[in-house]
């Protein structure tokens, strides 16, 4: 007779930056959360992103005996899958690692708006290293909007503040812009003595977009005391309330309920709530939350099944 074998599942939030592992036992209770580097293949590789997943397995086998037989769900909910041909990249990973069992991969908003929301309903808009609207409609249809890259699209992110606020130093450099203390700001953080060095740090191989996306918080504090900073914040803030209310349009529900994501909303007091008020201006019904659950748990509770996103 075979040997009884206790059963797991996997749920996965692969954001831009980091990668986090919730697994759980059949019953939902958390064995072990794992956080390791990004798992998105369109800026690491394809072999980086299966080395990762590979030592997240080598590591829950190493210290709760979990082989890969026994995990018998997996959700990735990962960034930059926006296509079916993305679905069949990390599908395939998994399958070359040598996992067979029952797999869903989505992109990471669509794991974001189940956590969000307590399942697969209303929408949820992302400002972190990113930014992206999701929603579903009626008829279980996903709508997104924006979240296609940072070079074609990212408005109200991380990214953009950074990469902004660095632009708008070298035009007041060459004299074609504000004057602005910004440039102090960076100049203390990267401990230079001059703004072209900053462009050695832009185009260096080795800067990725989330060490852009680090600069955001620097440009939050001048908000308060700096006319250039207020102007790319309240952009990013307009370019956020621009995602939900196309995401309204899109749902044709003037009233439902929407979850908010992203260190660049959560964490910054000011433009969650410059961004709640535009949008209550607009479209008072629409109700702005934080979220019911973590990202890594909508993905868990995919792959446990119980919740259903097809």
């Amino acid at each position: 007779m075979k040997a009884y074998q206790k059963k797991y599942y996997l749920g996965i939030d692969g954001g831009a930056t980091k990668t986090i592992l919730c697994l759980s036992d059949s019953s939902g209770d958390i064995v072990e959360i794992i956080k390791l580097g990004s798992t998105n293949y369109h800026t690491i590789g394809i072999d980086n992103t299966k080395a990762t997943f590979k030592k997240a397995f080598q590591m829950m086998s190493s210290d709760h005996n979990v082989n890969l037989d026994q995990i018998k769900g997996i959700c990735f909910g990962g960034a930059g899958i926006d296509s079916y041909e993305g679905q069949q990249i990390i599908s395939s990973i998994f399958r070359e690692i040598g996992y067979e069992n029952a797999l869903t991969v989505c992109n990471d908003a669509v794991i974001a708006l189940v956590g969000a929301n307590g399942g697969f309903s209303g929408g949820v808009v992302i400002g972190g290293t990113g930014s992206v609207a999701l929603g579903v409609d009626d008829d279980g249809k996903i709508h997104k909007v924006g979240g296609w890259g940072h070079i074609l699209d990212d408005y109200g992110s991380g990214y953009m503040i950074g990469r902004d606020a660095l632009s708008k130093i070298m035009r007041y450099h060459d004299g074609r812009g504000r004057e602005t203390k910004l440039w102090e700001s960076m100049k203390n953080y990267f401990q230079i003595s001059s703004p072209e060095q900053i462009t050695d740090f832009v185009y260096s191989k080795s800067t990725k977009k989330q060490d852009i996306a680090k600069l955001a918080p620097l440009v939050i504090e001048l908000y308060e005391t700096d006319d250039v900073a207020r102007d790319i914040v309240d952009d990013a803030v307009c370019a956020l309330e621009s995602l939900i209310i196309t995401l309204s349009k899109k749902l044709r529900e003037p009233a439902f309920s929407l979850g908010l994501y992203g260190s660049i909303i959560i964490k910054n007091p000011i433009i969650k709530s410059k961004l709640i008020e535009r949008v209550h201006a607009t479209n008072p019904n629409i109700d702005l939350h934080l979220p019911f659950k973590k990202a890594y748990l909508g993905a868990l509770d995919i792959a446990l099944g119980k919740v259903k996103i097809d």
